[in-house]
């Protein structure tokens, strides 16, 4: 038996209208309850998470986006979030978009939300690994 206990993260600077600054994640909606802390573990390590009315810790599923899903996310079959890390909309954020010392801080943070998502228990914390039978 081979188990994998893998995610997926994909990165982005979105244009959001709201011009609002700071870090939102997505998370594919039939994965929601799955992939849900690693999505609050990376909202407990983000940079600054935008503040949104409609959304907790701006964490949503991606069925709230302009065409009802995020295809980066629903093709993928492990655990994953698609983490909007800056608004090009947002005047401070476009201008950190430039600088190499956020993007270092993005990345740290990032990594330290993935990290302490692996140190949740499994089963309990976060889901267990995913296991198959090898061929």
């Amino acid at each position: 038996m081979r188990c994998d206990d893998s995610i997926y993260i994909s990165i982005h600077h979105d244009n959001d209208p709201t011009r609002k600054s700071g870090q939102c994640v997505y998370i594919a909606d039939p994965k929601y309850n799955e992939s849900l802390p690693l999505a609050q573990s990376l909202q407990n390590n983000a940079w600054r998470v935008r503040e949104r009315a409609t959304a907790q810790s701006c964490i949503n599923s991606d069925k709230v986006t302009g065409n009802g899903k995020l295809v980066g996310l629903r093709g993928v079959n492990s655990i994953g979030a698609l983490v909007e890390g800056a608004n090009v909309n947002n005047p401070t954020d476009k201008a950190l978009m430039h600088d190499p010392r956020f993007h270092a801080l993005e990345a740290k943070q990032i990594a330290k939300g993935v990290i302490e998502y692996f140190k949740l228990k499994p089963g309990t914390e976060r889901p267990y690994p995913a296991c198959r039978r090898s061929l």
